[in-house]
């Protein structure tokens, strides 16, 4: 294993710079406890740390879901956005698309 610094990044959002082990063999990435906390600490900072649970209201008729401002930031959804709506039944979700 050696040592070196490594850009992390989730959700298509650069987090930072961390230092990480990584195998001679097969070039796996390890994090120290370290940089885990380190990593967890800026993840809650962006609001990326977790899935964030949210309402769906109802407006004349039709259903709306409120987003959170970070996970509406992080994929560019802004007022007025053009989406698509994507349903996987299969797996009880709806996927958005920013188009």
């Amino acid at each position: 294993m050696i040592s070196r610094l490594v850009r992390f990044s989730k959700s298509g959002l650069f987090v930072g710079i961390f230092r990480t082990l990584v195998c001679n063999l097969c070039g796996e990435e390890v994090f120290d406890s370290n940089a885990a906390k380190q990593i967890e600490k800026k993840l809650q900072q962006i609001g990326l740390w977790a899935s964030s649970k949210s309402k769906v209201y109802r407006i004349k008729g039709n259903l709306a879901v409120e987003i959170n401002k970070t996970a509406a930031r992080a994929v560019g959804l802004k007022k007025n956005s053009k989406i698509k709506l994507i349903p996987d039944v299969s797996q009880k979700r709806i996927i958005i698309e920013v188009t």
